[in-house]
């Protein structure tokens, strides 16, 4: 199953010449490197590795001497291929840029000279300076720096060869105006190259994942290469879980200057997953522990279509829930259909009634419509709204009494996603209205008396997790070690008193830990959590893979532990900000609740729930999961006839396992 920490997209820049080896190119970045920092999702446009950025540029070759000077009465700047999508060349004269004072002119900025931040406009109204080559250079990183910001890449800043030659030669016999050319890449061809589990790569081949690479490229042949709109497509499309996409670019096979290959790499793991899982989440009536069976197929058809089905039982007899979903593109990339079904039989308890004795069951049908209508880079809102039918009977055999309703729901919302390496943030805003034609003796049969027929309900989740290290400033460690997590959820009825499947259980494992399962049950709900998790093997000295030597922290040989895994297992990380194939987790935690009942009546309580403790966590690669928590009550629980649910100190140790094929 998909998590946060896969690598992210990159891309690469074919290798440029030194530019400081001909002054046709100037040295101070005007060769711009299309490049991604190391694990982050991200483009970067940045000089070339012979050039520092312009605040700290130095003379191009003699650091005491610049190896050209030239007397300048207006320099001109002037793109070599005109396109409406540049900014004007009035706007790039203003553009500031830092340089120093000599007695000759001006040059890069270096030690112990006087620097000032001036613009090509205001040199250009001296009515006359004097330029060392330096200063050109950096004149040129400003241009560089700020056509990247702006999200062009592919970017050259060079004088007119009428204006100076080889070896900095002025060629300009008596004239005082310079012109720099700005040229800007385009793009020649657009390629796609699958390379699947089996480890083959495939160029332009005619599935319809590859097709529609090409043809929903924001980039196409002839266009200006933007690094803002590659990136945008790049999150995009590494946002459906089983893949990763990089582009590459490349040397154009045309001589024409200024022209580049676009290829989208995609690198492909198996597309499907069967999973099962044991905890024990059962409830006061059921089981202690309950089972789950998955299986997931992430390219059903081959369109980006996810096919998702799962099974939860209590022991095989008192619990039982089948759910499946199918989603897919719908017309386009940016809107998802997503049709979906379930069938549960449950028992009292399960929806915090363990007192009564009824057992009911549910099916539903729906379908849900997601459009992503937001983006700014790595962070997307999506826009959804969706309706189904649920059908619930429940049977008292207490009371030799059956009811049967159904509901029509409409539900509507925002979600918002954004995942970097070093943070995720999810969080969701939804409305939901249900809608019935039942009586109100009939909604009552349901296991609640004096509950509405119809309402409407409020729910929100929202999740932060975030390293700590990169916030500690460069010379913190380089690792993902110390990790904090904080969330909060619920539901708000909005004055409704709903039936017993719609109100929200709160206590248990994946609520309020320490408390046993569904202790507590209301109307409304908030449930809140902070979390601080210490991944170990993050922890350990880097160890390259196929490595020896890195040693641990009573001298053991690393290298031995990842070579039963085989060479390419990353048993400590490889490099900074590095992620390993095994995980131990050391967790604390402090888990808070709160439900309440609209309209209560005299045996219904509104609960205040808070626990806290510790747990370990077991990863091996995706394939296997162990989890103990163990939590302890803070706040007691009592009935509303007074009686004692949980006492301050109670424990309760919440186990988990899974294994995935």
């Amino acid at each position: 199953m998909p998590t946060h920490d896969s690598p992210r997209p990159r891309a690469a820049w074919p290798a440029t010449h030194d530019p400081r080896r001909h002054p046709a190119a100037l040295a101070a970045g005007c060769l711009a490197a299309l490049t991604l920092l190391p694990g982050t999702a991200a483009l970067a446009l940045q000089p070339a590795a012979s050039a520092p950025p312009a605040a700290t540029v130095q003379p191009a070759l003699d650091p005491l001497a610049e190896p050209g000077t030239y007397r300048v009465g207006e320099l001109r700047l002037q793109f070599a291929n005109p396109d409406p999508a540049l900014p004007s060349v009035e706007e790039l004269l203003r553009i500031p840029v830092n340089l120093g004072v000599t007695d000759e002119g001006y040059v890069a900025p270096r030690p112990g000279l006087v620097i000032v931040t001036t613009d090509v406009e205001s040199l250009n109204q001296e009515g006359g300076v004097t330029l060392g080559w330096s200063a050109i250079e950096a004149i040129g990183a400003a241009l560089v720096r700020t056509l990247t910001e702006r999200g062009f890449g592919g970017l050259t800043v060079s004088p007119s060869a009428r204006d100076i030659g080889g070896e900095f030669q002025d060629l300009r016999q008596g004239r005082q105006d310079l012109t720099l050319f700005l040229g800007t890449a385009r793009v020649e061809e657009v390629r796609s190259e699958r390379v699947g589990p089996d480890g083959q790569p495939r160029v332009n081949d005619a599935t319809s994942l590859s097709l529609r690479l090409r043809e929903s490229s924001p980039l196409q042949a002839g266009d200006l290469l933007r690094r803002d709109l590659l990136e945008d497509q790049l999150f995009r499309l590494n946002r459906h879980p089983g893949r990763r996409v990089d582009a590459v670019l490349r040397a154009a096979s045309t001589v024409e200057p200024g022209r580049v290959a676009l290829d989208y790499k995609v690198s492909e793991a198996k597309p499907w997953v069967i999973f099962s899982q044991v905890s024990n989440t059962g409830t006061a009536t059921t089981e202690e522990f309950r089972e789950r069976f998955g299986f997931v197929h992430n390219q059903l058809t081959g369109d980006d279509d996810v096919l998702a089905v799962d099974y939860i039982t209590s022991g095989f007899a008192s619990t039982h829930a089948v759910a499946g979903s199918y989603e897919r593109p719908f017309f386009f990339d940016a809107l998802r259909a997503r049709f979906y079904g379930g069938y549960t039989f449950f028992s009292a308890s399960d929806v915090g009634l363990p007192g009564s004795d009824f057992s009911g069951e549910s099916w539903q049908l729906g379908a849900e419509f997601v459009y992503n209508a937001f983006q700014y880079r790595d962070l997307f809102i999506d826009a959804f709204i969706g309706g189904r039918y649920e059908n619930i009977r429940i049977s008292n055999s207490l009371i030799s009494s059956n009811g049967q309703v159904e509901y029509g729901v409409v539900e509507g919302g925002l979600r918002l996603e954004r995942t970097t390496l070093f943070n995720a943030t999810r969080a969701s805003l939804s409305l939901s209205g249900y809608n019935t034609n039942a009586s109100e003796s009939d909604v009552a049969e349901l296991g609640r008396p004096l509950a509405d027929q119809d309402f409407t309900v409020l729910r929100w989740s929202a999740e932060h997790s975030q390293f700590i290290e990169p916030l500690l400033g460069p010379n913190a460690p380089k690792t993902l070690a110390h990790e904090v997590v904080g969330s909060i959820r619920g539901q708000a009825a909005l004055g409704s008193r709903l039936t017993p499947t719609f109100q929200q259980t709160v206590g248990g494992f994946f609520t309020v830990r320490g408390y046993d399962e569904a202790e507590t049950v209301g109307d409304t709900s908030v449930v809140g959590s902070v979390e601080y998790r210490f991944h170990l093997p993050r922890a350990l000295p880097f160890l390259p893979l196929g490595g020896s030597g890195a040693e641990g922290p009573r001298g053991q040989d690393l290298s031995a532990a990842q070579g039963l895994f085989g060479q390419n297992f990353r048993f400590a990380p490889t490099q900074d900000y590095g992620y390993t194939d095994w995980d131990l987790i050391l967790r604390a935690f402090l888990d808070w609740g709160v439900v309440l009942n609209s309209d209560p009546l005299p045996f219904e309580t509104d609960q205040t729930l808070v626990g806290t403790g510790i747990g370990v966590e077991f990863q091996f690669r995706r394939n296997v999961t162990v989890r103990l928590d163990w939590g302890f009550v803070l706040s007691e629980l009592r009935d509303s006839a007074g009686g004692l649910l949980a006492d301050v100190g109670d424990n309760r140790l919440h186990f988990l396992a899974s294994i995935a094929f």
